[in-house]
């Protein structure tokens, strides 16, 4: 292998050649590893479409509640999900709801189960927790974690729900106006870690789906494929170099005379 490549490179022309290709290909070989990291490098502009403007309204800021409505926020909360999430019960779960989460819904239609709240299959409930995080005046937002019995057919999942506070003075009780699963469900392993509540451990959506080994190695290999030719073509060349500098000093021997004709 060695030899074929010694002989191809012996030519000056031929060496000239690989030199030009090499750096086409090296330069490619940069271009495309810099097109794997780094994809887009331009800003994304906001696009707007023609009508009439939409005004967005940002969440007031959170403000405390005082420990009676945390109490009775909580007491709600844990009504609404053993009756209306759990189905058990259901008709007890028609004044703990808003007009909104009714849906124009009667007590007797109420009756019938089919009701808009997602329902968690009771005989696979552990248990739930849940964990206050907004509240400002007459509203807040809880999120709540039902655990599965280990190796229930239903998984955990974890909701978001948001209470309202209606009626003056002692009448003030809390109702349930909005409860769904969050992001579409977040399934859960039986076994419930120390915090159940965080989800800092659930893997990113914007990880990048390759690491840099994945660009660095295929391109080192390439490389090698380029560089070593072209070092056994260096390699030649000098060699030649110093071969013809040693030759130019060399003497030459003196020439024969021509034989005498007898």
């Amino acid at each position: 292998m060695l030899g074929r490549v010694r002989r191809l490179l012996s030519s000056p022309r031929r060496r000239r050649r690989l030199f030009r290709a090499s750096g086409v290909v090296l330069a490619a070989g940069c271009a495309i590893a810099i097109g794997f990291l780094y994809p887009n490098t331009g800003h994304e502009e906001a696009v707007f479409s023609p009508g009439k403007p939409q005004v967005t309204h940002e969440e007031p800021p959170a403000t405390p509640l005082t420990k009676s409505d945390i109490a009775a926020s909580e007491r709600a909360l844990d009504q609404f999900v053993r009756t209306a999430v759990l189905r058990r019960h259901v008709d007890d779960s028609y004044d703990l709801v808003t007009r909104h989460l009714r849906a124009g819904m009667t007590r007797e239609q109420w009756h019938t189960g089919d009701i808009p709240v997602t329902p968690f299959a009771a005989k696979d409930f552990a248990f739930a927790k849940s964990k206050l995080q907004y509240s400002h005046g007459n509203v807040a937002r809880y999120d709540v974690l039902i655990w599965a019995k280990p190796k229930a057919a239903t998984s955990s999942t974890s909701f978001s729900l948001e209470l309202h506070a209606v009626g003056p003075g002692k009448s003030r009780h809390w109702l349930v106006d909005y409860f769904e699963p969050v992001g579409g469900g977040i399934s859960m392993p039986a076994k419930p870690p120390r915090n159940p509540l965080s989800i800092a451990s659930q893997p990113s959506a914007t990880d990048p789906p390759l690491g840099a080994a994945w660009v660095f190695v295929p391109l080192s290999i390439f490389s090698l494929i380029v560089l070593v030719p072209s070092g056994l073509a260096i390699r030649g060349g000098l060699r030649n170099r110093r071969a013809d500098r040693e030759y130019e000093k060399r003497p030459l021997p003196p020439l024969k005379p021509p034989p005498r004709a007898s």
